[in-house]
């Protein structure tokens, strides 16, 4: 299932920055991330954001692994009163008129708390909840999305189901 750009952008931010953090993570790879997905066009990351930032990443992660609906629009709800979504149209970098979520002056943890909060309402109440999820293998933490159109994704990646799937054939043949 592809969402609209203006969801999957978002939608994708989120899952990224909930695994980003799955580990300790450091000021330069913060610094990374953001640069690496444009979010410094005015503003840059400081080291103060490192803290506020990996917040952001566990409330994004309670809303990944909400079972219920209900949990998850409260979550989701939260993430949106929270955030200071401004949206906008504009025109930069040769890229046309496109639409923003806030202002690029802003903070880059506002910029973050904005897109992904509106990323994740925006799949909640167009697609399937269920669509937010985490990794059912063994000893991972990473969340998805998923995109597939029965909505049947159960890992993070290939990686973890192939060695799930491995575990389980060892688990039956020695049965």
């Amino acid at each position: 299932m592809n969402y609209a750009h203006y969801t999957d952008v978002p939608v994708m931010l989120a899952r990224d920055l909930v695994n980003l953090f799955n580990e300790d993570v450091t000021f330069e790879q913060l610094d990374e991330f953001v640069v690496s997905r444009g979010f410094t066009n005015s503003t840059v990351v400081r080291r103060r954001d490192l803290a506020d930032v990996a917040a952001l990443a566990v409330n994004l992660r309670e809303v990944f692994l909400a079972e219920t609906e209900e949990q998850k629009v409260e979550l989701i709800n939260g993430l949106l009163i929270d955030s200071q979504v401004e949206p906008r149209l504009v025109d930069h970098d040769d890229g046309g008129v496109h639409f923003h979520y806030t202002s690029d002056e802003f903070p880059v943890l506002t910029k973050l708390r904005a897109y992904t909060s509106m990323g994740l309402a925006m799949v909640a109440s167009q697609h399937d909840h269920g669509r937010l999820g985490s990794c059912v293998a063994t000893g991972c933490t990473n969340v998805f999305v998923d995109t597939t159109r029965n909505a049947s994704k159960r890992f993070c990646s290939a990686p973890c189901a192939n060695r799930t799937n491995v575990a389980s054939f060892r688990e039956r043949k020695n049965a």
